[in-house]
């Protein structure tokens, strides 16, 4: 089969080729004849005629002569094989320009005087360390004028090592200096109940104590104000307990648990103040009534009171007029 395919495309090349030598020259259709007029057209299409003629002949023996020789490598083979000599190539020109460089090295431009480079290189100062701290010194003092929402306080307090590890006990936390005292003083509060008397106060009082001992969150001199507190209550009406037969006169300890500090305060007094100066902006250095990050709320509630104070005017005028 393969022999009579290849006996009939040879029979097919030689009548194109008689076809092309046998054409009559002398013959002009009659298309030709009418366009006379335009020379550069006729021939140009002549031309054109002529060259595939010569092509066609060309490609006929091309292709005869790839039916006699084997095929030894496919398209995508020779495709590869171009890839990979043009990589080659990339590959030998970029070794060969590195060594040049490295035996070379850069020529030198002349866009900068060697003594004067010398001489700037042997008289600068490194101040990295100069800036970073005066960058941090920056960044405390802004730390310090801005409203504290809790973020600075919480980076403060990793700072100091002085951060809540969890699980918390009563000689950790952000309080951990106000609570560092030894835990027996925390958990037992017998001390304080064994001075009031036998009976309901006492019962009392073990109740209160027991409630204090669990609590994480109080330092000691704060307990103890909470049991001086009630050492009072019951001292302004021991008259009432006298009268109901709960205590008897004189029983109820006259000695105070704990006094107020040389400040005047009291423990509890003293946190709850420090807590209201954290969050009061008013006594911030930066405090500002047109600028700051405080100022909007400042400006409504200055409005809120100016509301408040004239309707208390208007009452007054209300009531001065009935």
């Amino acid at each position: 089969m393969f022999i009579t395919q290849k006996i009939m495309y040879r029979a097919n090349i030689i009548r194109v080729v008689k076809r092309y030598k046998s054409r009559d020259t002398d013959f002009v259709p009659k298309n030709r004849i009418l366009r006379q007029n335009r020379p550069n057209e006729t021939k140009k299409k002549d031309d054109g005629v002529k060259t595939s003629a010569s092509e066609a002949i060309k490609l006929l023996r091309a292709l005869q002569k790839s039916q006699n020789e084997p095929i030894t490598k496919s398209l995508v083979e020779q495709q590869t094989e171009k890839e990979k000599t043009a990589e080659s190539d990339l590959d030998e020109a970029y070794l060969k320009f590195k060594e040049n460089f490295l035996k070379n090295g850069v020529p030198d431009l002349g866009l900068f005087d060697p003594e004067k480079v010398q001489a700037l290189r042997e008289n600068s100062v490194y101040l990295g360390a100069e800036s970073a701290a005066y960058s941090e010194k920056i960044y405390r003092a802004f730390k310090n004028e801005c409203y504290d929402d809790g973020y600075n306080d919480a980076h403060r307090r990793w700072l100091n090592d002085s951060y809540v590890r969890l699980p918390t006990t009563n000689e950790e936390g952000a309080r951990h200096q106000d609570l560092n005292s030894h835990w027996t003083k925390h958990v037992f509060l017998d001390d304080y109940v064994n001075l009031f008397p036998p009976g309901q106060i006492r019962v009392f009082m073990e109740a209160a104590a027991c409630g204090l001992s669990q609590n994480p969150f109080l330092t000691v001199l704060e307990k103890q104000e909470h049991m001086e507190w009630f050492r009072q209550y019951f001292l302004n009406i021991e008259e009432d307990l006298i009268n109901n037969e709960i205590v008897k006169p004189g029983a109820l300890p006259e000695h105070p648990i704990l006094t107020p500090g040389d400040d005047g305060m009291w423990p509890s007094e003293r946190e709850i103040r420090k807590k209201y100066s954290e969050m009061n902006p008013f006594e911030k250095d930066w405090y500002g009534e047109k600028f700051g990050p405080m100022s909007h709320r400042i400006k409504k509630r200055r409005a809120k009171l100016e509301q408040l104070e004239e309707m208390d005017m208007a009452i007054e005028h209300e009531l001065q007029d009935e």
